[in-house]
């Protein structure tokens, strides 16, 4: 399946936030194309789980591209960031739409279903929505949760 994304995530950092002897103004990006044809090579060779859990780590960079390092620690669990999501104000995702894609996360990586092709294929589709909701939604900065 083809996800049909042909784009790339660009987000500049205004002058003056890093402390640079030339001023430079550093740009991040995120090339989705990149991101699916490792996928699709994880899949060729059979490692279809680890595909699966390369399409999560592209959502977490997804999300710190968009709303900054606050949002995504490497110390939370899949759930605390579903959690995270929903519960923040300045993000406030609908939890009908982030809470399959985790649930169907952990089943697959931790829950001991096979990581099938179709089962990649579910997560594609699961990431193109939440990627469609968190492209549409306006840029903000994320405060920090206890």
């Amino acid at each position: 399946m083809h996800l049909g994304i042909v784009e790339r995530i660009t987000f500049t950092k205004p002058e003056g936030c890093h402390k640079m002897a030339k001023k430079k103004i550093e740009t991040s990006s995120l090339d989705l194309n990149e991101r699916m044809r490792r996928v699709k090579i994880l899949q060729q060779t059979n490692r279809t789980k680890e595909a699966i859990a390369y399409i999560f780590l592209t959502f977490t960079d997804v999300l710190k591209e968009k709303y900054g390092p606050k949002v995504w620690k490497p110390s939370l669990t899949m759930q605390e960031l579903a959690i995270r999501l929903v519960k923040a104000r300045q993000v406030r995702m609908d939890p009908e739409k982030i809470y399959p894609f985790i649930s169907h996360l952990e089943r697959v990586l931790y829950g001991g279903e096979p990581a099938t092709d179709a089962k990649l294929e579910e997560t594609k589709q699961h990431f193109q929505n939440l990627y469609n909701i968190l492209k549409s939604a306006e840029k903000v900065t994320v405060t920090e949760q206890s």
